[in-house]
């Protein structure tokens, strides 16, 4: 029989993770199902954490953007400040499943699930996010894109709690992208995203960060094309340079969803697609 427990404060949720076999916690639960079939030892207990108000919320102060880690997917694709903002994060929250997985699903499970197919991960690494850990004796922060060590895996602790996201306020001349492709529309696990944030100036690419998913065992940036990319003006040469750059910094996999050739090919076609909407 699984135990349940509901805190109603973050400082007892923490107690409840300093415990010699502190129970696994539980946000919006929509990979509960899964997991549990593959891993039915990590349910004896859980903690929900549906109660912890403070760990909900988009909040826009001294020029950062803070994110609770329990905020829905619904409220960040809906958010205003995101959209204004951070498009790259609402827009990649608007794809995921459906209406009832966005109402249900929160930030903080797709970021500890830790899956290379997160869709919230390459717009918070492309955004330079950092991640907030909480355990009953310290907090720490982590950039996102040292965060996730493998499928499934990351650098937090068992007693750790992921409590908020932030990243400092996109400038106004910024300019982000969200794009993903799946064997449907929606609600599949996509084959290939990336996203790309970047300061466009005059036509002008001053600086981008590229994160690509579902192309290795973790999210990853792409270093040589961002710097093929930086300070330069886009034409149809460099776009393909850029395209054939970009696709030897991936390693793929084939498996049931797709093919390597094909996810090395659409990475390239992604990046084409995300640098002709930068500069519109």
């Amino acid at each position: 029989m699984t135990k349940i427990f509901t805190p109603k404060y973050l400082e007892e949720a923490l107690e409840l993770l300093a415990e010699k076999h502190p129970p696994q916690p539980l946000a919006g639960g929509t990979d509960l199902l899964v997991i549990r079939k593959d891993e039915p030892e990590r349910f004896s207990s859980l903690m929900v954490l549906e109660k912890l108000q403070e760990l909900s919320g988009i909040h826009k102060d001294n020029g950062r953007i803070r994110i609770g880690s329990f905020t829905t997917h619904a409220d960040i694709e809906h958010s205003p400040v995101l959209k204004e903002y951070a498009s790259v994060l609402s827009s990649a929250a608007s794809e995921i499943g459906s209406v009832q997985i966005r109402n249900r699903g929160t930030i903080g499970g797709n970021i500890i699930n830790a899956s290379p197919a997160g869709d919230l991960i390459p717009p918070l690494i492309a955004l330079d996010a950092v991640f907030e850990l909480q355990s009953a004796k310290a907090k720490r922060e982590i950039p996102a894109r040292e965060f996730f060590l493998g499928p499934g895996k990351s650098v937090r602790e068992p007693k750790e709690l992921l409590i908020a996201i932030h990243f400092t306020v996109p400038e106004a001349r910024e300019r982000g992208v969200f794009l993903k492709l799946g064997p449907r529309k929606a609600q599949a696990i996509s084959k290939v995203m990336l996203a790309a944030q970047g300061l466009v100036h005059h036509e002008a690419i001053e600086w981008i960060r590229i994160a690509i998913g579902a192309v290795a065992p973790t999210v990853i940036r792409a270093p040589q094309t961002e710097a093929l990319l930086q300070g330069t003006k886009l034409s149809p040469e460099l776009i393909e340079e850029a395209k054939e750059t970009v696709r030897s910094e991936v390693s793929p996999i084939t498996d049931i969803r797709s093919t390597e050739d094909y996810r090395r090919d659409v990475t390239g076609v992604l990046l084409e697609r995300a640098l002709e909407s930068i500069l519109k």
